[in-house]
């Protein structure tokens, strides 16, 4: 008897609602990056439900080069390799509340 299953399509469906109540703080690790190379920054958002919504936008300051950004939509730092600055603050916002966010530090390795 052999069973086959039919291709099923699945939705996974997360409900968030635009209530920000709950949403207590953004925490940004620290890290480092050469110039001329991309770092991943890693942020979390704490609150009261296991359901936070961890969608954040990221911003950083500091930077001597026009091209040291973040990468649309991303969490990727683009470190130029014209990057003169020793240490970049970023800084990860949550898009539920633009009140809620954190800072953190990459230390440039020059």
């Amino acid at each position: 008897l052999v069973w086959s299953r039919g291709l099923v399509d699945v939705y996974k469906r997360q409900v968030f609602t635009t209530d920000t109540v709950g949403l207590t703080t953004v925490s940004v690790t620290d890290t480092a990056g050469n110039v001329g190379t991309d770092v991943e920054i890693t942020a979390l958002v704490t609150g009261d439900s296991q359901y936070t919504p961890q969608m954040l936008d990221f911003d950083v300051e500091g930077a001597t080069s026009q091209y040291t950004s973040f990468i649309p939509g991303s969490n990727i730092l683009h470190i130029a390799n014209d990057e003169k600055a020793a240490t970049l603050t970023v800084k990860a916002t949550s898009r539920y509340n633009s009140a809620i966010s954190g800072t953190g530090t990459v230390t440039v390795n020059q």
